[in-house]
């Protein structure tokens, strides 16, 4: 767990500076793509070496958490004026699944016929259906202009 959360501290900033770069939605969806991929990954091979899985999850833990900004910053610049509650509807909803997510996986991973691996891999399949979502939103956000009298400029 340490290593997952150790990832997104290690990628969140370098992360918003790819998204001033070359755009929110393109980071969202290389990040959203890559998580799926390194979750997989994670998830399947479970008997890599210490050190590889130990960098696999640092990758998978940065690449599932840099979208979650990313995304917050791109609700709010849709609705500069109730920027606060985008902000708190989107991470409520953040916060919402993940903690219940874990709940139907729980009870999946018990049952006989599933187990732990393969609910924990249905979960990576239905990550990479997250990519699909982001192209429902919009292609540019809103920008804030500054109202600044003539006098000043």
């Amino acid at each position: 767990m340490a290593f997952l959360i150790g990832g997104s501290i290690l990628l969140m900033i370098p992360a918003a500076h790819l998204a001033d770069r070359f755009g929110q939605r393109r980071t969202i969806l290389i990040s959203l793509i890559g998580s799926a991929f390194t979750y997989f990954a994670m998830v399947s091979l479970p008997d890599l070496p210490t050190a590889a899985f130990a960098g696999l999850c640092l990758l998978t833990g940065g690449m599932i958490s840099i979208a979650n900004p990313i995304i917050v910053a791109f609700g709010q610049a849709l609705v500069p004026h109730r920027s606060s509650l985008v902000s708190g509807l989107l991470m409520g909803f953040a916060w919402a699944l993940g903690s219940t997510t874990p709940m139907f996986v729980g009870y999946f991973a018990k049952r006989n016929d599933v187990g732990v691996i393969l609910a924990l891999q249905v979960l990576g399949i239905l990550l990479l259906l997250s990519p699909w979502l982001m192209f429902a939103l919009p292609k540019q956000t809103q920008t804030t202009t500054s109202k600044v009298s003539p006098e000043h400029e």
